[in-house]
């Protein structure tokens, strides 16, 4: 958790030694120049950065006001170190670059003076806010792998009997990061380590259901007993680590693998970001659940910013093969090919990608390469089968269908080529106006629910496989309201929030089975929803149509989302068949995994 230490200066009576702390202290002193004109831009980025590393949950940062009052007084670095117990400190500087302003930073350790880290950054001088926010980014995504490795170094340095909660964490990071069966075993083993000293540790908690879960989903030998654990330590993480942006990011990854639970991913990674703006794992978490959804370009953006801001992440090849991905999903399977390669590259270990290469090699009519490519990914798992794989991957693969299924299927060693067809189920959706309840029939089981607007939605796309509905047509608005002003950012994130904090409790509501009070929010969601798609813009900046197709978006993507999970309490058969068959997003469309002829009455 990040704290604020505020020492007000240097007064003799400060003067101690170093305490025990969750984490790493650092002091970010206001950065120096020789133009007088460039101190309130030196002094804002010092700032920035003390206000950002503070967001980030690893450290704990020195107050701005008094790391300042310390420069004032021209404190030495051993100084700095005494007074505060500090870690590490951050300078910098700020020079003429024609017409650019050059930014130099340095990371050093208090201790020793010994520098760890230095970069440089030019932007113009013109917009000092733009200055700041892009150096900010530049630093931290840069500087937070390099204090980590050092904490990592330390940790191992300590006596074993000696190691805290935290440093067992710091030992298992490598671990996780290798995406190697031998080395997921080493990471939980520590991690179980860390949660026996400190059972209230949601980061140790959630890495533990991330590592449960990858055990599973990656073929390593997983099994019930790693999914109950995985789901029993989500839960104590969500008590104990919800101001976490890394918990909040592992929480993330362990739901979208074991459960395909989408939206509750990308609503714990969009909290992550909403802490930690700059939080690398959480926007590629993001970029998953965008991929997930069927929507290709904002994947891509995520999976290219977190590169971005963290291009030397130990996990950068998650996001390569995240873009492989989506360039499969958009039938672009010669780019797949390209980016799994160079996420391969990366990371020659995570012997799971080959199976993602075999696939897109496969599609791309490249059979030599795609059985190559599949024989190093069986030759890890011993006794692997192909209904191993389509199971464990049902969860994570409804956008992919019969296209990813069946270019696995040409190269696996005795698998028929194609999935074989099966007769038509019979369905049935009936919507009863006196009862206000729909009438459900699929796989010859009836259940009856309660009216949803997702049901609405369902019965649309049901109704005509293979097309697709843009979610503004879904949503009710016409191309004419797309140059309606809706809100500005500030109104924009405040009902946002609102809108994620009314949706978290009725899910609640319907999970006790509180009629009136799911019955009483879910009219408050959609009032608010309606609200915000009409709305003129607040505080003078008006908003338009981007901001109205993508709230349309992710209000259908989480109605369709909801009323799925509803109908899988009555009915887990159908329940999986939508979430392999129901595609979400920007255009939403019913693309059945097998073929099934639905009557539609509303």
């Amino acid at each position: 958790m990040t704290t604020t230490v505020d020492k007000g200066g240097i007064p003799e009576a400060d003067r101690a030694p170093a305490r025990d702390k969750g984490g790493p202290t650092i002091v970010v002193l206001p950065f120096a120049t020789d133009r007088p004109e460039h101190a309130s831009v030196a002094e804002g980025i010092a700032e920035t950065l003390s206000g950002a590393l503070g967001r980030t949950g690893e450290l704990t940062v020195l107050a701005h006001a008094t790391a300042r009052a310390m420069a004032a007084r021209g404190a030495e670095p051993g100084v700095v170190a005494e007074a505060t117990g500090a870690d590490y400190l951050l300078t910098g500087r700020i020079r003429d670059a024609g017409s650019l302003l050059r930014v130099t930073a340095e990371l050093s350790e208090l201790a020793t003076g010994r520098a760890l880290w230095s970069a440089c950054h030019e932007g113009a001088s013109d917009d000092p806010f733009a200055l700041e926010d892009s150096v900010t980014e530049a630093v931290i995504g840069r500087l937070l792998p390099r204090i980590r490795k050092e904490e990592i170094a330390r940790a191992h340095a300590r006596p074993t009997e000696s190691l805290a909660a935290r440093d067992l964490v710091l030992q298992a990071y490598p671990h996780l990061w290798t995406h190697r069966a031998e080395d997921n075993a080493e990471a939980l083993a520590l991690l179980n380590q860390a949660l026996a000293l400190d059972p209230g540790f949601g980061r140790a908690a959630a890495l533990a259901a991330w590592a449960h879960a990858q055990r599973v989903v990656y073929l390593w030998g997983g099994s019930e007993d790693d999914r109950a654990a995985a789901q029993r330590l989500v839960a104590a993480a969500a008590v104990h680590g919800r101001d976490d942006p890394t918990t909040l990011a592992a929480m993330a990854a362990a739901r979208t693998l074991l459960e395909g639970a989408f939206t509750e991913a990308r609503l714990l990674a969009e909290r992550a970001l909403a802490i930690d703006p700059t939080h690398a794992w959480a926007l590629s978490r993001l970029g998953y659940t965008h991929l997930y959804a069927g929507e290709v370009e904002p994947a891509i953006a995520a999976f290219e910013k977190s590169i971005r801001l963290s291009p030397v992440d130990p996990m950068v090849f998650n996001n390569l093969m995240g873009i492989a991905d989506a360039h499969f999903y958009a039938g672009r399977s010669a780019e797949a090919v390209a980016w799994a390669e160079r996420a391969l590259a990366e990371n020659p270990a995570m012997t799971w990608a080959y199976r993602e290469l075999a696939v897109y090699l496969a599609d791309a009519g490249e059979l030599e390469g795609a059985r190559a490519a599949l024989s190093r990914f069986v030759e890890t798992r011993p006794g692997v089968s192909l209904h191993d794989v389509e199971r464990n991957l049902a969860p994570l693969r409804p956008w992919f269908g019969d296209r990813y299924r069946a270019a696995l299927r040409q190269v696996w060693p005795g698998a028929r080529n194609a999935p074989a067809v099966a007769r038509p189920l019979e369905a049935s959706m009936r919507r009863e106006d006196e009862e206000n309840a729909w009438h459900l029939v699929f796989d010859g089981v009836a259940v009856t629910l309660p009216d949803l607007k997702g049901l609405h939605d369902l019965a649309r796309l049901l109704a005509r496989p293979g097309k697709e509905f843009h979610c503004l047509d879904l949503a009710g608005r016409s191309d004419a309201d797309r140059g309606a002003a809706v809100l500005d950012e500030r109104g924009r994130l405040e009902v946002s929030q609102r809108i994620r904090e009314l949706q978290e409790e009725l899910a609640e509501a319907e999970d006790m089975h509180d009629i009136g009070r799911a019955e009483s929010l879910r009219g408050d969601l959609d009032h608010l929803v309606d609200a915000l798609s009409r709305a003129l813009g607040i505080g003078g900046r008006l908003r338009r149509v981007g901001d109205l197709a993508e709230r349309a978006r992710s209000t259908v993507t989480w109605r369709i989302r909801h009323a799925i999970r509803r109908i899988g309490k009555a009915h887990p058969g159908l329940q999986r068949h939508l979430e392999n068959s129901i595609r979400t997003g920007s255009f939403c469309s019913y693309q059945p995994e097998r073929p099934c002829r639905w009557e539609i009455v509303t």
